[in-house]
C-alpha cells in the first residue's frame, strides 16, 4: 500500500515526512499494519499536523503573531507527546469550535485521530505509559430527522413504475430499488418517531 494519497498520482502530496517522527510512523503503521485506506491515513495526517500546530502555539514553542499554516508540524518528539494533558485536548476541540468553526462531526473525526494515535503510542508501540484523550468523548451529534416523501411524491413514484408495458429487467431493478428505499425511509422514521416519544 502507498504512502501516498493518490497511487496514480504520486506528485499530489510527497512522502508523510513533514510531520514530527511519530506521526509518520502512525500514519504508515495505519496504512501498513491496520489497513485503512489512503484517504483516511491523509485525514488523520492531516488533523495530527493541526494538532501538533495548535500545541506548539499552545506552549509558546512559535512566535504568538504567527499564522496558524505557517507553523512549522515538525521537531515534536515522544516526551512531548507524554506531556500532552486531558486539558490540551480540550482546549483543543474548543480551538475547533470557536476559531475554526468546525462541526460536531469534523471535531469529533479529529478527536478519534488523537485516540487512535495515543492509543497507537501506549498499546501498540508502548512509548508512553498514559493516554490523555482515553476519557475523553466526542461532541454529541445532532441528530438529523429523515427526508421522507410527501403523499403526492409516493402516489407519483408508485404510478411511475405501473406501466401497462412489459418493463424490463432494469426497470424491474430501480422498482426494487425504490420500494426499498422508501421501507427503509419508513422503518427509519418509525423507530425515530418511538424513540423521541418516550
Amino acid at each position: 500500500m502507498s504512502i501516498y494519497l493518490d497511487e496514480r498520482n504520486p506528485g499530489k502530496h510527497a512522502p508523510f515526512e513533514d510531520a514530527a517522527p511519530d506521526i509518520v510512523e502512525y500514519v504508515r503503521y495505519l496504512e501498513v499494519i491496520a489497513g485503512k485506506s489512503a484517504n483516511t491515513a491523509f485525514s488523520y495526517y492531516c488533523d495530527l499536523r493541526s494538532f501538533s500546530r495548535f500545541m506548539k502555539r499552545r506552549r509558546g514553542l512559535v512566535a504568538t503573531d504567527a499564522e496558524f499554516k505557517e507553523i512549522d508540524p515538525k521537531g515534536l518528539d515522544t516526551a512531548f507527546w507524554g506531556s500532552i494533558t486531558k486539558e490540551d485536548i480540550y482546549e483543543y476541540l474548543y480551538f475547533l469550535n470557536r476559531e475554526c468553526g468546525n462541526k460536531k462531526s469534523s471535531t469529533a473525526r479529529r478527536l478519534a485521530s488523537l485516540h487512535g494515535f495515543y492509543d497507537y503510542l501506549v498499546n501498540q508501540v508502548n512509548r508512553l505509559s498514559e493516554d490523555p484523550t482515553a476519557a475523553i468523548r466526542p461532541p454529541k451529534q445532532d441528530k438529523v430527522l429523515p427526508k421522507y416523501l410527501t403523499a403526492e411524491q409516493s402516489i407519483s413514484l408508485l404510478e411511475s413504475t405501473q406501466r401497462p408495458r412489459a418493463i424490463s429487467r432494469s426497470g424491474t431493478i430501480a422498482w426494487w430499488c425504490c420500494f426499498s428505499t422508501a421501507v427503509c425511509v419508513l422503518r427509519n422514521w418509525w423507530a425515530w418517531t418511538l424513540e423521541t416519544s418516550i
